[in-house]
């Protein structure tokens, strides 16, 4: 290779680092999401939230997506600290752990209002909830050997005020739980903590098949993002998602391969803000 064309394929990497580092913010764009996140720097999300395929219809959207590659994505736009959050159900769900058993952390039960598996409801129970999985590079609160390891984003929504010295239980100064052993009284600043039960209505308004509520992507966001926060949604659909960020104060991008659903999550989005300009 000449020093010329060697010098021309260092300028053109150069660019192409460039337009790469430049994130158009608030948008959806209508292509394949594994192509899209690939132009996406390294470590510039904060949270992904993603309601994937399932894989469990003919529909032609509902296709899964290859595992390797999307955690090939994932991995590589996630901050250390930031939570991979996917709504998945039944095999699906096992699946997706199965496919990064390394990250993954815990679960939520989505209970909904609503029951759906009609047509095997002489076989088996009807269905009443969903399953939302939490993914992360870095552990849960006090994750390791250390009470100042820094743990995975996570801002329980709902506390309250307690400010109460309490006795430690007899388990929470196990050396083998706690090798830096618990006091035997602490300060609880709050109470009310979440459990892992989300009870929220059912999206029965919406136009897209598999829709989920605003209410409850809007407070998985808060849950594990901060305002100005970047959430990325690769497999968007109705645009709940980036409705739920625009709600919260952070910062989406997304990506729909269906033009006809990207479209009207656009449309969708335009008439959220036109309501909450109508509101002000």
């Amino acid at each position: 290779m000449t020093k010329q064309s060697q010098f021309k394929k260092e300028l053109w990497s150069q660019i192409q680092l460039k337009e790469r580092s430049i994130i158009e913010l608030d948008v959806i764009y209508n292509c394949d999401c594994l192509e899209g996140m690939a132009e996406l720097p390294t470590a510039s999300i904060d949270m992904i939230l993603c309601d994937l395929p399932y894989g469990t219809t003919a529909n032609t959207w509902d296709k899964i997506i290859p595992f390797a590659s999307l955690w090939g994505q994932y991995e590589r736009l996630i901050k250390p600290q930031g939570a991979i959050v996917l709504t998945a159900n039944e095999r699906f769900s096992a699946d997706v752990v199965q496919s990064n058993p390394a990250l993954y952390r815990y679960k939520w039960v989505w209970v909904k209002n609503t029951v759906t598996n009609f047509v095997n409801a002489k076989n088996r129970p009807l269905s009443r909830f969903e399953e939302i999985l939490v993914f992360s590079k870095s552990g849960t609160a006090n994750y390791g050997n250390s009470p100042d390891t820094i743990g995975m984003n996570y801002f329980p929504q709902g506390l309250m005020p307690y400010n109460k010295t309490v006795t430690s239980r007899k388990y929470e100064q196990s050396n083998q739980l706690h090798p830096w052993n618990a006091p035997d009284t602490y300060t609880q600043e709050w109470t009310n903590y979440p459990s892992d039960v989300l009870n929220y209505k059912s999206d029965r308004t919406g136009w897209h098949p598999t829709q989920k509520p605003v209410e409850l992507f809007a407070y998985l966001i808060k849950t594990y993002s901060q305002p100005n926060d970047l959430v990325l949604d690769n497999c968007m659909g109705s645009g709940t998602t980036a409705i739920a960020a625009i709600d919260t104060d952070r910062h989406f991008i997304g990506y729909e391969i269906s033009h006809e659903y990207w479209q009207r999550a656009n449309d969708r989005i335009a008439n959220h803000h036109n309501t909450q300009t109508a509101l002000f």
